[in-house]
């Protein structure tokens, strides 16, 4: 009898903690309690693809007929556990004073391997007009000639080689 009523009040106290774990359709899944209580169990974060921004790739470079430009193209390791076929950012400099000195948005279409980094052997340039100033070129070079300045990139969305992809809902 005294086995049968502590069985008993496990089952009745494990019924009480009791959660039921529901599936939501935008793919997050919620712990709805007994207490009329839930929680979001492994709530995704605009992180949750894990792709991790490195160094950026940033150089300045004196090209055909010595025509100078910048380059540029943020460096992403790939943590998940899928090929990513391409993806978008949105990259912002910014001065020492945290100032916006130039922005703007950009893509890749390179394979990134499960676990790999990119490669930025492809790239944005931005050309020198030695007759127009306050260009992008002339933002970024003062921008990479001090080092003062840093620069901010967010992955905005990702696209897997299985068909998949992963949208930023907000910044």
């Amino acid at each position: 009898m005294k086995y049968a009523f502590s069985a008993f009040w496990l089952f009745l106290s494990s019924s009480l903690v009791h959660a039921e774990t529901v599936d939501l359709t935008d793919g997050r899944t919620v712990e709805l309690r007994n207490d009329g209580t839930y929680e979001f169990v492994d709530a995704p974060t605009d992180n949750e693809i894990k792709i991790v921004i490195e160094e950026p790739y940033l150089l300045h470079h004196a090209g055909e007929y010595n025509r100078n430009q910048m380059r540029f193209m943020p460096v992403i390791s790939n943590n998940t556990d899928k090929e990513i076929v391409g993806y978008r950012f949105k990259s912002r400099f910014l001065s020492a004073f945290g100032d916006e000195v130039f922005s703007f948005d950009g893509e890749s279409s390179e394979r990134i391997t499960a676990g790999s980094k990119s490669n930025a052997n492809t790239f944005y340039f931005f050309e020198d007009n030695q007759f127009i100033s306050g260009e992008p070129y002339d933002k970024l070079k003062i921008f990479e000639s001090n080092g003062t300045g840093r620069s901010e990139t967010v992955v905005t969305a990702v696209v897997f080689s299985d068909g998949t992809s992963w949208t930023l809902t907000s910044e």
